[in-house]
């Protein structure tokens, strides 16, 4: 998710989606079928579900024994 958008080396045209970093979503890529560098998701879905779980803060409770 953290990757930048990469389209591939190949020839092909396969609908796919990316991680935007800066926009905090999901967006379209249009994926030539070789050479993803892993910000590549075939749905939406996948792509939300995996990246948003990383970059949403979340609050932490840390517990102290004294």
């Amino acid at each position: 998710c953290q990757q930048p958008k990469n389209v591939g080396s190949c020839s092909g045209s396969e609908s796919r989606f990316f991680f935007n970093k800066k926009k905090q979503r999901c967006r379209p890529l249009n994926y030539t079928g070789c050479g993803d560098n892993g910000n590549n998701f075939e749905t939406k879905e996948a792509c939300t579900n995996l990246c948003l779980e990383f970059t949403t803060p979340r609050m932490i409770r840390i517990l102290f024994i004294v």
